[in-house]
């Protein structure tokens, strides 16, 4: 929610990964039940990794 005010400051960028299981109840954050889905973990660092690289090399 505040992250903007970041970018006012420094070029950056955010992600929201998603972690819900598709077969099974989710709940939110601080829930005691919550779980994460850690296949998605995977595809948060390809994403983070090729995105840095996109940045770097390719501006």
């Amino acid at each position: 929610k505040t992250f903007r005010f970041y970018l006012e400051h420094a070029p950056g960028t955010m992600f929201r990964l998603g972690v819900a299981f598709p077969d099974q109840p989710n709940y939110p954050l601080h829930h005691p039940q919550f779980h994460v889905n850690e296949n998605a973990i995977i595809t948060g660092v390809v994403t983070m990794a090729y995105s840095a690289y996109k940045y770097w090399f390719h501006r």
